[in-house]
């Protein structure tokens, strides 16, 4: 376990103590397994988004202080985890084609070491070797009119929308369809954020627009002051009076995504949205409709 992640597990086990409520308990009111929340709160895991943490954080008491403290931490934890997955995939890599040396020197024969270009396009970024590792989708059979709808939306062409809306019926595979966008944009070097609605949350206001930004917030202190404050100030993350202006929530969430999108092209992506709280759906809305010249999609 890295310093990071003993640093939020600690800081996540500390608040579940202080609640002096059970595993069992927490486990329930937050929607997660008892299996699951012990992993987090031991720092055998670091959740994949910052949402879980936040949900149990809250359902423990946190402070505003607490909650901020407790987000820049999975920040570093999630960043070492990252580095980490990077080094074992280089390591992985490493120790095949030295095995391939090996078996090849004990026949006599000398070793075929692959050229870089079978495991990446060498004009592609560096994500581009992670994101095509085995574990993606495979086709979706069917489903190909679909998939080439996404991918034209991902290449985004001159004076296309750069909004996309999947409906359908349960169990009719928008959720794969998503998956195979997310993947194809990781693939091209593309930054995903991504929220899934969730009945539990559908009521509590701003949810779904902080599971979405919870990535990028620590980002928000570049913000201009006003927006910076309302946006905080939906969150439950600011210790100033401030007010929650929907316009003012809006544009900040604008102006946060455009300032990531220009350092790396960006899809958002938002899943089964009807159970995702009508504030954030009304911002999402608000930020959908002023995507055009921006380098990134929803």
């Amino acid at each position: 376990m890295g310093t990071e992640t003993e640093g939020f597990a600690g800081l996540l086990g500390l608040l579940k103590e202080r609640s002096g409520r059970s595993y069992g308990v927490l486990a329930r009111q937050v929607h997660m397994s008892v299996s699951t929340l012990h992993r987090y709160c031991n720092g055998d895991a670091v959740p994949m988004d910052f949402a879980p943490a936040d949900r149990l954080a809250r359902r423990c008491g946190a402070t505003a202080d607490e909650l901020v403290e407790l987000h820049r931490r999975w920040i570093l934890a999630d960043e070492a985890r990252r580095r980490s997955r990077a080094t074992s995939a280089s390591t992985t890599s490493s120790t095949a084609v030295t095995a391939r040396a090996t078996a090849a020197d004990a026949a006599g024969a000398p070793a075929a070491v692959p050229e870089p270009s079978a495991y990446r396009n060498a004009s592609a970024p560096p994500e581009t070797f992670l994101a095509t590792a085995p574990t993606s989708p495979g086709p979706l059979v069917g489903r190909e009119t679909e998939v080439e709808r996404t991918a034209e939306l991902l290449r985004m062409p001159a004076g296309m929308d750069p909004v996309l809306i999947v409906t359908g019926d349960p169990g009719a595979g928008k959720t794969a369809l998503l998956d195979v966008a997310l993947h194809t944009a990781r693939a091209a070097g593309m930054r995903v954020l991504r929220a899934e609605g969730a009945e539990p949350e559908a009521e509590l206001a701003f949810s779904g627009l902080h599971q979405l930004l919870s990535p990028v917030l620590a980002e928000a202190e570049g913000l201009p002051v006003r927006q910076r404050g309302a946006l905080l100030a939906a969150f439950g993350m600011n210790t100033q009076e401030a007010e929650r202006d929907p316009l003012l929530i809006g544009l900040a969430a604008c102006t946060l995504l455009g300032r990531v999108a220009e350092r790396k092209r960006l899809l958002v992506v938002v899943d089964d949205a009807h159970w995702i709280d009508a504030d954030s759906l009304r911002t999402l809305g608000f930020v959908a409709r002023r995507l055009h010249g921006h380098h990134w999609c929803c």
